[in-house]
């Protein structure tokens, strides 16, 4: 078997995970080269490498691992057509981007960036916090592996966690689960924090748009680490522009990266990120592990 791995531009897997690839499978036809990979029979790669073009130079692809857990660019039509696999990195960036969601949900709270702005300007000044996470009604959209696992530590703060996915079967850390549209509706009145973790698909697109952010309170945050598409923007903007919501913090945008003259940039109310939710010191260890256990089981 070969295989082509392309660890160029890719934070959370390096030159460092491939050597290690290379050591578990010293069976396998390695290689990092692109002008040494169409003859391979399956490739480790960025959704981004997947169009169709580019597939179309391997006639031998027989799976495709990605190094991330999303898919939403990829022609899942074309792979079923040439009976192409598609594996993706689905659990490796759960923690970090648990861990990511509460910072953000902090940070908002407590008027960080009102201190840094201070600490700047040398000005010693405390502001009054209004907001605890403690107590607070939390809305997940998207009850898989992040929702998931940001649901279990928010739950330590004596949180009610709702939950809005296809299914409705009881999810432990879940006080309530929904599958229509009236019940995400439910979500959006009732939730002090909204938390985007939902797929990207045709039915998500743009499903957070200025009919469901009219719902939120006035008082509530939304944050997203899911697709920037699955927001519309420019509602998004209008809504915080008129302080229709406390803030929003966005670790995905549209188009990324941001473009320079979004208003997004501008709005005191607004915290961004790169899409950097899912990096940790133990984010290659976790990915290379997930891969290692792929291959062996596609291998066997």
């Amino acid at each position: 078997m070969k295989i082509y791995v392309d660890y160029r531009n890719t934070p959370s897997f390096s030159k460092k995970g491939y050597l290690t690839l290379k050591e578990n499978f010293n069976n396998v036809n390695w290689t990092d080269k692109i002008e040494n990979s169409y003859d391979s029979d399956a490739i480790i790669v960025k959704p981004s490498f997947c169009s169709n073009d580019v597939l179309d130079k391997y006639p031998n692809l027989s799976f495709i691992q990605l190094i991330t857990a999303g898919f939403d660019n990829i022609d899942l039509d074309y792979l079923a057509k040439r009976k192409i696999k598609l594996l993706n990195a689905s659990d490796v960036f759960n923690i970090a981007i648990a861990e990511d969601v509460i910072s953000k949900i902090l940070y908002i709270n407590k008027h960080m960036k009102f201190y840094e702005d201070n600490r700047n300007n040398k000005i010693w000044e405390s502001k009054l916090v209004e907001y605890e996470i403690y107590g607070s009604t939390i809305g997940i959209l998207g009850v898989g592996g992040i929702g998931i696992e940001t649901a279990k530590r928010l739950k330590a703060f004596n949180t009610k966690i709702l939950g809005y996915r296809r299914s409705i079967h009881k999810e432990e850390h879940f006080d309530e689960i929904y599958n229509d549209d009236e019940g995400l509706d439910h979500i959006l009145k009732t939730s002090d924090y909204i938390i985007l973790a939902i797929p990207l698909n045709d039915a998500t697109h743009h499903l957070i748009n200025k009919e469901k952010l009219s719902l939120m309170k006035e008082s509530a945050v939304l944050i997203n680490v899911a697709r920037g598409e699955v927001v519309n923007q420019d509602d998004l903007i209008e809504i915080l522009k008129n302080n229709k919501i406390r803030a929003a913090a966005l670790d995905v945008v549209t188009p990324e990266p941001l473009i320079e003259d979004s208003l997004l940039w501008e709005l005191d109310n607004v915290f961004l990120s790169p899409h950097s939710s899912n990096l940790s010191p133990y984010t290659e260890d976790r990915l290379v592990n997930k891969i290692t256990k792929n291959l062996k089981k596609e291998m066997e």
